[in-house]
């Protein structure tokens, strides 16, 4: 049998990864334990978390060794279990949210000069969205994002009665979701390319923000033995995400849409 050098749960000889902690085994050497002893030993370590080790092996364990492992295993496996570093999640969220308003930001600059900006001297005005506005609506775009993984945050607790770490839960979320980066990246490089490219950013972009929406619901109804009824839980996460949405949609349309549309005004 195998020692895992993590956690101390014997495995069978055969097993690569341990299957309570998803540590990698293959190079821990076999050794001869007594039977009875391994029996006992591996009892009570099921018998610790029998809950999580049962969505664990449900999902499939997958560890991590580095950032970039982690996406590669991530893209391959969007709902494998991974034990990757608390901050991998919500950065590579972020960078995802960067990336758009920069690519926005230049992109309908570019356009601008392109297009229009040849045209009189008056509208030589319009040169796309100011730099104020832009971060402006970054902030509104990490706001809304937060406020939503935290209502499947809270789904999540309800459902399933487990106290889960935050940053793991937006680690399984961005991990679900992970195909966004590759979305984001693309989008970027077609809004730095003039008027065709930016329809399709655009477009790309609201994939990207669909297939978030999707992740998340993917993670609050994807792991088997719930607790309460999955439906309420459900309906729970979608009445807080209508509301924040409601909310900052309002906020936006009264503040950033403000210092746009008098650019527009001598068209």
């Amino acid at each position: 049998m195998k020692k895992c050098p993590k956690c101390g749960a014997l495995m069978k000889a055969d097993v690569n990864f341990c299957t309570n902690c998803g540590t990698d085994i293959r190079k821990v050497p076999v050794e001869k334990i007594n039977t009875s002893n391994a029996k006992n030993n591996d009892n009570t370590g099921k018998t610790s978390s029998k809950a999580g080790q049962e969505r664990t092996q449900a999902k499939g364990s997958l560890p991590s060794v580095n950032y970039w492992q982690w996406l590669v295993q991530s893209w391959k496996h969007p709902f494998g279990q991974q034990n990757g570093e608390s901050w991998y999640g919500w950065v590579t969220l972020l960078v995802e949210d960067v990336l758009f308003i920069i690519g926005l930001y230049i992109g309908l600059g570019n356009l601008a000069n392109q297009y229009i900006g040849g045209m009189n001297n008056q509208m030589m005005r319009f040169s796309g969205i100011p730099f104020g506005a832009a971060l402006e609506l970054l902030f509104f775009i990490i706001l809304i994002e937060a406020a939503w993984i935290g209502a499947a945050y809270l789904a999540y607790i309800f459902i399933y009665s487990e106290n889960k770490n935050f940053l793991a839960f937006i680690n399984h979320v961005a991990q679900t979701a992970n195909l966004d980066t590759i979305f984001m990246v693309f989008a970027f490089i077609f809004m730095m390319l003039g008027a065709g490219g930016m329809v399709f950013g655009l477009i790309l972009s609201w994939i990207s923000a669909i297939f978030f929406v999707m992740a998340l619901h993917v993670v609050v109804l994807g792991d088997p033995n719930p607790v309460r009824d999955k439906m309420y839980g459900f309906l729970l996460m979608i009445v807080i995400q209508i509301v924040v949405a409601g909310i900052v949609g309002t906020i936006i349309f009264s503040t950033v849409l403000v210092q746009i549309m008098p650019l527009f005004s001598n068209f």
